[in-house]
């Protein structure tokens, strides 16, 4: 039976989850000098080139008998380089580390490694949330029952990483869907990816979770089918007779149970050109009773994925089998994606829409514009689903800030438009701006900030015509919300924001009243 994963140490799990887990050893009375040790390796989701970054190592003896020497074992893989470890290894051999040491019974010892990352090539990072700044980039909702809401926890025991993670409870009180919903659209190039930490323990093929994506700002949703996945896709199918509420056809979703933390990485490329939201959508039946759920960390979206696996390995017994986590050699992986950000030219991030003279006049600039070929102006309406190529700017091609606009005459009172620039460089790489908003209601809404670049704090001045409420957020550069506002409902409105605690960089802030929106760029500086 332990040959075949049913030893002494496995665990059958609940009834209808598939959260079974393996075992291979045999009882100490029949094998008195078996070792049983538990191996787990945990580090960063994004490793940000030319950073340090550290891993952590847990090494446990599964029994009470000493487990004496124990060899821990971990080659570096290519774009990182050894910097230090506690505590200190017993050999260093270029990039193959190894520790020797013995562990008394039920003793587990922790092992700290520290490298840096020089991997001669990265991600773009597109957007990432590790949820440790709180619930600003994504809305709960429910239907049905109400009950098992996604709900942002703090634990770092269950968080993949750091303290904080969203989870929606498995309750079978009348059939339910729980949604997390991406507030900010994100513009997706080619070659991107989306990528999300997580892990699930369902009733089984009743039970379970889809991922889902708006290119209309949430209008309409449309699932991510499984072929989309090149890695921890979706592992079973939850039939439209057991749970209604999966939707009029069957289809593939994450159910029953994940062996803890799994990365799952669908590929985007049906979405280039566009900018999409994305929604993790958990559904139930009827009855059943209540299981896990589904915990959700790190979410990222990146075009050219690099990702780094690293693998420690602990031995017991050299020669004998290793196995994964748990056994006689026990081993860990862990995974990371190399980044770099992407500082787009500042006039690349600093669109601004409003309405002059009953047209919408767009205007951005561009520091680096030697190595701009052409501008395109793209625009889509509210009751559109793709953009549209309006018309072209070309580019001066000088050395030091260039500033450009562009008249939209062919717009109607009433619609809200979304617009962005689409730059072609001289080396073929495309890039897009932020997103911005108007609606064109022949009244202009338009914000202006002062000093900017901006040291201890700014003024934000708003010509608010509607009267409507206005609030303010502010967003670092990839894209995180740094807090939410209210500034009032005067039609001319003077905010002073103290940057007190802001670290210096490029900022945006998005100023809202009524359905008019207007996104400005922040410098601070030290």
């Amino acid at each position: 039976f332990a040959k075949r994963g049913l030893g002494f140490s496995a665990q059958s799990g609940s009834n209808a989850v598939n959260d079974e887990v393996e075992a291979y050893n045999v009882p100490l009375t029949c094998d008195p000098n078996q070792k049983n040790i538990r191996t787990v390796k945990s580090g960063p989701t994004l490793l940000q080139n030319g950073n340090n970054i550290t891993y952590n190592i847990t090494v446990s003896n599964k029994y009470a008998t000493a487990a004496n020497p124990v060899i821990l074992r971990d080659t570096l893989p290519a774009g990182t380089n050894f910097i230090s470890a506690n505590p200190a290894p017993t050999t260093v051999n270029g990039n193959k580390l190894e520790w020797t040491f013995n562990l008394n019974g039920n003793e587990t010892k922790t092992f700290n490694l520290t490298v840096s990352i020089n991997s001669p090539s990265a991600s773009t990072n597109l957007f990432s949330d590790d949820h440790e700044d709180g619930t600003g980039g994504w809305t709960a909702t429910t239907t049905g029952s109400g009950l098992g809401p996604w709900t942002l926890m703090t634990n770092a025991s269950e968080a993949n990483s750091g303290n904080k993670y969203w989870f929606t409870e498995n309750i079978d009180l009348g059939g339910q869907e729980s949604f997390l919903t991406q507030n900010t659209p994100v513009a997706i190039p080619a070659g991107a990816s989306l990528i999300f930490i997580h892990k699930y323990a369902t009733e089984a093929a009743y039970d379970g979770g889809v991922i889902e994506i708006s290119t209309d700002n949430g209008l309409t949703w449309t699932y991510l089918p499984a072929n989309k996945f090149t890695k921890g896709g979706y592992n079973g199918i939850i039939p439209t007779a057991n749970t209604p509420q999966i939707g009029p056809a069957n289809l593939a979703a994450f159910t029953g149970a994940s062996p803890g933390y799994i990365t799952s990485i669908a590929l985007l490329d049906n979405y280039a050109g566009m900018s999409i939201r994305i929604r993790f959508r958990m559904v139930s039946d009827a009855t059943g009773g209540s299981v896990f759920g589904w915990s959700l960390d790190d979410v990222l979206m990146l075009s050219n994925i690099v990702e780094i696996k690293n693998k420690a390995t602990a031995f017991a017994i050299p020669g004998e089998p290793v196995y994964d986590t748990e056994g006689t050699n026990s081993q860990s992986i862990t995974s990371g994606f190399v980044t770099q950000t992407v500082v787009l030219p500042l006039g690349l991030s600093n669109l601004k829409a409003s309405v002059v003279n009953s047209n919408v006049l767009l205007s951005f600039s561009n520091e680096n514009d030697a190595n701009a070929v052409k501008y395109f102006i793209e625009r889509k309406s509210s009751s559109e689903n793709v953009f549209t190529d309006m018309g072209s700017v070309n580019a001066k091609q000088l050395i030091g800030k260039q500033d450009y606009t562009y008249t939209d005459t062919k717009v109607n009172t009433g619609n809200q438009y979304t617009y962005r620039v689409r730059v072609e460089n001289s080396n073929g790489q495309i890039l897009y701006t932020n997103l911005a908003f108007v609606r064109f209601n022949l009244k202009e809404f338009n914000v202006y900030t002062y000093p900017n670049p901006a040291k201890d704090n700014v003024t934000i001045n708003i010509k608010n015509p509607t009267g409507n409420k206005v609030s303010y957020k502010l967003f670092d550069l990839l894209g995180k919300n740094i807090g939410t506002y209210y500034a009032g409902n005067a039609k001319d409105i003077n905010v002073f924001m103290p940057l007190n605690g802001i670290a210096p960089g490029l900022y945006f802030i998005e100023v809202y009243s009524g359905e008019n929106v207007v996104t400005t760029k922040l410098i601070i500086t030290n």
